[in-house]
């Protein structure tokens, strides 16, 4: 089998060649401009951490009447891929992960669906048990951090201002979130 010769063919279509060039020229031009540029570019974690605490239960009692159940629920979620509970006297943490080829779009309909099932057995879960409590933002990023002091003010005297503050900065584009601590 002979391979061909590019560049006599080149030199015989020089028009398809011009035209190739041009094509890919206007392609990377596209492909630059509509390239993300975002310092830390937006993603979507498919994990959510379920907890659970009972004062006084055993592992044993913690797997049983709290995990399970919750599991149980959280089972017929559409795209899940697994679930795991890690248990240990007085607490139950399960770990619910999300198929990979979950849409990002999809992944809050299907965390407030999770929140919905557990809510829904949360009546059958032993008397004393504080939670279930979810969280599904633990992926957040800060880009800033920011004291606010004032020497001549206690902290409770502060707060009108700091939260002022904060509604301010939540008015700017781009700025999702603000926590105060």
């Amino acid at each position: 089998m002979t391979i061909p010769n590019l560049s006599a063919w080149a030199v015989r279509n020089p028009a398809i060649v011009l035209f190739l060039m041009i094509l890919s020229l206007v392609a990377g031009t596209y492909s630059y401009m509509n390239m993300g540029r975002a310092e830390d570019p937006t993603f979507t974690i498919k994990t959510m951490v379920i907890s659970a605490v009972w004062p006084g239960a055993t592992a044993a009692e913690m797997q049983a009447q709290v995990a399970d159940p919750i599991e149980a629920a959280v089972r017929g979620l559409p795209n899940l891929d697994y679930v795991q509970s890690y248990t240990q006297a007085n607490a139950a943490v399960l770990q619910v992960q999300l198929l990979d080829a979950t849409a990002g779009d999809q992944v809050a309909d299907l965390w407030y669906e999770v929140r919905k099932k557990v809510g829904d057995i949360r009546s059958t879960l032993p008397a004393g048990v504080q939670g279930p409590s979810f969280d599904d933002e633990y992926s957040d990023v800060f880009a800033g951090i920011y004291m606010v002091t004032a020497p001549e003010l206690g902290q409770s005297d502060l707060l009108p201002y700091v939260e002022r503050l904060r509604q301010r900065l939540l008015r700017i584009s781009d700025v999702d979130k603000v926590e105060i601590v």
